[in-house]
């Protein structure tokens, strides 16, 4: 028996795959990239919608904290620019635009991870009406 014939017997007579492929979303499960975008622009709501708010509040502090200084910063700068005040504050301007850049990453990369421990911890249990069954993929080099 040659090789495709071999290959094709084994794909008729090999259990198909059922239930796992064909599965829908589990009820509570949540999509991360909707997650990722609501975390881009509002800081905290990503983690909300993640099931876990208070894992987001530390990036929006580093954020909020980054955004004052910059803040801060431009404003002394436009003092300086009309004599009423001499000093650089530009270094405040670099470490609150490096604690925004930080702040927000920090979030991103947090809300992936609790958007994909989230959906993790939701079980599918097979139910009655449902059967599952186990697949076998085989492959030979031609």
């Amino acid at each position: 028996m040659n090789r495709p014939t071999l290959a094709l017997a084994l794909a008729l007579i090999a259990a198909t795959p059922g239930f796992a492929q064909d599965a829908e979303a589990p009820p509570g499960h949540k999509d991360p990239i909707i997650a990722f975008a609501i975390e881009m622009f509002v800081p905290v709501l990503g983690h909300a919608y993640a099931g876990d708010a208070k894992r987001g509040i530390a990036p929006a502090v580093v954020q909020v904290a980054g955004f004052g200084l910059v803040i801060y910063g431009v404003n002394e700068e436009l003092d300086n620019l009309f004599g009423s005040s001499d000093g650089d504050a530009r270094p405040l301007i670099y470490v609150g635009l490096a604690s925004v850049a930080v702040g927000k990453f920090w979030g991103l990369v947090s809300v992936a991870k609790t958007v994909r421990e989230r959906n993790a911890s939701l079980v599918v249990e097979p139910t009655p009406d449902r059967q599952v069954a186990v697949g076998i993929r085989v492959s030979f080099l031609c």
